[in-house]
């Protein structure tokens, strides 16, 4: 993030000249463009997704409405780069006072962080910031000169390096302890290893330059890490954004529409650029909503996800034979891994499961994986919301310790049909917030017991990502609004059961008990796969597969050659589009018990 020292024009005639509201210039459904008055910086998102800036010399932090419309949230002298803590409040860099504000979660400033000297050394433009438990780190933008300082909770603040030229966006790693910095006159990202007590600095990327080879329309400025992986860089004189993967040294850059892209911050659903078409003014939001593909492609979700309740628990249905030993139940997710399924899903109940993809990640064969896993409460919880709140730090944070992880990249609370929903409803956003803030968990969602309580869980944007079983005779949802509802809002959907837990695989004359009732269905099934040409493993993978807004379809293999059978399937034929037609209004009275295991006699 930065900011020209060089503005002759004062704030006062710049108010006078301009008018003091924002104006939407274009929007579509997919991307919007936003003028303002004032050059813009330091977006971000709160833990419930509320989207932030500030605009500098218009002396404001803004907050969105929606519909191209901003207002006021804070007032501050030149408001630049912010953070929000675990504890909501808001860390402001106030660049021309030389100064590190602080304000409540309502908008209230609270003190003066920090202004002054540090180690004898003047601070002059605190420019970015990032707030952890450890303490503050922040840059001061200065030609030359510039530093990155250190206030800890206790004790002195600390230069952490020094005469750098014009340090300015600043992100920390957790996964290596370092800090990214960008140095705006050497047009480079630099890494700062905090791991040693003299904090070398090295280059971690040399950014593209501008052909001119003019000095000030390179820059790059504001940085965001996403997921530990990838690193987003606004690149203020080139009017670009880049993406930077951090462990193949992969590059992309895109145009961003404005003259100088001052900063970026970015969600599973939204990349927000800001800066303007110069300083002091006019400015400019662009808020982008990302492509369910790309978003996929940030989290790390491949179209196949692994699901690992066979490996840490019996479960089985038809198939009896024992479990695979641990060792083996490893090799198979490093094996999963190296065949291309990047995301993995567990939970607290699954017995061993946590712990095996622990071991796993330890040895660094999970590089760049999404882990999903999933939180439980007691019946009592949903009636309170402290009982709640403690019942679920305690599962993630367990979760946490087997799986060898500092933040789970997606959690999801497992919702039990027989839990009050109203009373779900209004305490779990609440927790969800907690664990964000606390930085526990990147993306939050629920796994669904039965598909249609997705109805309940739709209209808050807290809630990014569904676990819901769906298979080729199951249309409770898909055949609702709530499902083009879901895909509207372009949600992650992680697609379970797509075999009925192995009811459509068996001969429909070898049934027994309550599951007699599936006979007729499964003939009418293996008659569209004869026609289609194709297996009934291959129709039931096919349908979901393709089904319009599913992210990733989850399989629980506990064996190599399963493993390797849905690889297979996953690159079969679609359903030629007339049979695929006719399957939603063939199986659209299933009977519920017959879509409900739990409720099967066998």
């Amino acid at each position: 993030m930065r900011m020209r020292r060089n503005i002759n024009t004062s704030i006062d005639d710049v108010r006078c000249c301009l008018s003091k509201h924002l104006m939407l210039n274009m929007m579509d459904r997919k991307d919007v463009l936003i003028s303002s008055d004032f050059y813009t910086e330091g977006p971000l998102f709160n833990a419930s997704g509320e989207l932030f800036v500030t605009n500098l010399l218009g002396k404001k932090i803004l907050k969105y409405q929606g519909d191209g419309r901003f207002t006021e949230w804070g007032t501050c002298t030149s408001p630049n780069g912010q953070f929000i803590a675990a504890d909501r409040t808001h860390y402001v860099c106030n660049s021309l006072a030389g100064s590190v504000e602080r304000f409540d979660a309502e908008g209230n400033h609270l003190e003066t962080y920090f202004q002054g000297l540090v180690e004898g050394y003047q601070v002059e433009c605190p420019n970015d910031l990032w707030v952890g438990e450890q303490g503050v780190y922040f840059t001061d933008s200065v030609r030359k000169t510039g530093a990155i300082v250190f206030i800890p909770k206790h004790g002195q603040a600390q230069l952490i390096a020094r005469n750098l030229d014009y340090p300015n966006g600043i992100v920390y790693d957790e996964k290596v302890n370092c800090l990214y910095v960008a140095e705006s006159f050497k047009n480079r990202i630099i890494k700062v290893n905090l791991n040693q007590p003299d904090h070398p600095v090295s280059t971690l990327l040399e950014l593209p330059t501008h052909p001119s080879l003019d000095e000030t329309k390179n820059l790059p400025d504001g940085l965001f890490l996403e997921n530990n992986t990838w690193l987003w860089i606004a690149h203020y004189g080139m009017g670009q954004y880049h993406r930077y993967h951090l462990n193949t040294g992969q590059l992309e850059s895109f145009d961003s529409q404005i003259t100088l892209c001052s900063n970026i911050c970015v969600s599973p659903e939204t990349i927000v650029l800001t800066g303007g078409e110069g300083e002091p003014g006019p400015g400019k939001v662009r808020i982008i909503q990302r492509e369910r593909g790309s978003a996929v492609s940030d989290l790390n979700i491949s179209k196949l996800s692994l699901g690992t309740v066979a490996l840490g628990l019996p479960y089985v249905v038809f198939d009896q034979e024992n479990a695979n030993s641990e060792s083996s139940a490893e090799g198979l997710i490093v094996q999963a891994r190296r065949m291309g399924i990047s995301s993995f899903d567990t939970a607290r109940e699954y017995g061993t499961a946590e712990s095996l993809l622990g071991h796993v990640i330890e040895t660094g064969q999970l590089e760049d994986a999404t882990i999903i896993s999933k939180f439980k409460w007691t019946n009592e919880a949903c009636f309170d919301f402290e009982k709640a709140l403690a019942e679920s730090i305690q599962s993630v944070e367990e979760s946490l310790n087997e799986l060898k992880l500092k933040k789970l990249p997606i959690c999801l609370f497992h919702m039990v049909s027989s839990f009050d929903i109203s009373a779900v409803k209004e305490v779990l956003p609440r927790v969800f917030e907690h664990l964000k803030g606390k930085g526990l968990i990147e993306t939050a969602g629920v796994s669904v017991d039965h598909p249609l309580e997705i109805k309940h869980f739709l209209d808050n944007d807290i809630y990014q990502a569904f676990q819901i079983p769906i298979n080729i005779l199951d249309h409770r949802l898909t055949s609702t609004s709530f499902w083009q509802d879901l895909i509207k809002r372009k949600k992650i959907i992680f697609v379970r059961s797509i075999y009925l837990k192995g009811l459509l695989m068996q001969d429909p004359e070898k049934l027994t008990g309550s599951l007699q009732l599936a006979t007729p269905y499964l003939r009418q099934l293996k008659d569209l796969a004869d026609k289609a040409h194709m297996s009934v493993s291959q129709m039931c993978f096919s349908y979901i597969r393709d089904l319009e807004g599913v992210s990733s379809v989850l399989i629980g293999p506990d064996k190599e050659e399963q493993l390797l059978e849905n690889i297979a399937l996953l690159d079969g034929p679609k359903i030629p589009k007339a049979i695929f037609d006719k399957i939603m209004p063939l199986f659209l009275q299933i009977p519920e018990d017959l879509l409900t295991p739990r409720l099967w006699k066998i």
